[in-house]
């Protein structure tokens, strides 16, 4: 490898680099009227936690959905990282997230989409949301990739439409909720 093609691939021994994100789903019942194989329309995503902007490290955001959706593989390369359809059971979303420096490899979530309330609970018109809090952390990132998380996100989004349904910085699941404080974008250097 020449000297200018590993310029800024060295990798920044103990430092470590967190960013915090929000993944998860929100659905909606669609009524008794509704036809047999779509009961519910629902949106599985990934965000920043209060909505803060990934695009500055995030290539794309791979969803890959069950078999029975067609294109069963989603991928998107801006935000909002999200896809929406409509359907009638739950499944688990193959969530793969890529970067811009493509010597990280890519992080893989595992979402379990949610239709239905918890267990005794009626359906009703109130939006299901399985929502979780995680962490990207990059231990001894690339000198680029260290140049891109340093610099942060430029910018929030706008709110989701979703957003009276989960409160920015916040995970919940149907009535229940669970309170994330915020959290900037962490930065250690051993």
């Amino acid at each position: 490898m020449s000297g200018s093609a590993a310029a800024g691939n060295k990798r920044l021994r103990g430092t470590v680099v967190v960013v915090p994100i929000v993944h998860g789903s929100i659905s909606f019942y669609l009524g008794k009227k509704s036809e047999e194989e779509r009961t519910h329309k629902w949106t599985a995503y990934v965000r920043g936690l209060e909505n803060r902007d990934l695009s500055y490290v995030v290539k794309s955001v791979e969803f890959l959905l069950h078999e029975s959706f067609d294109p069963q593989k989603r991928v998107l390369s801006s935000p909002p990282y999200e896809v929406t359809e409509s359907g009638w059971g739950e499944f688990e979303v193959n969530i793969k997230i890529h970067f811009k420096d493509n010597i990280e490899k890519p992080v893989e979530i595992f979402h379990l989409l949610r239709l239905f309330p918890p267990f005794g609970t009626e359906m009703s018109k109130k939006p299901v949301v399985s929502e979780h809090y995680d962490e990207l952390i990059f231990q001894d990132p690339t000198e680029n990739l260290f140049k891109l998380l340093k610099a942060g996100p430029s910018a929030k989004f706008k709110q989701s439409t979703y957003s009276p349904h989960c409160m920015n910085g916040t995970a919940c699941f149907g009535e229940e909720t669970v309170c994330i404080f915020p959290v900037e974008v962490s930065i250690s250097v051993e």
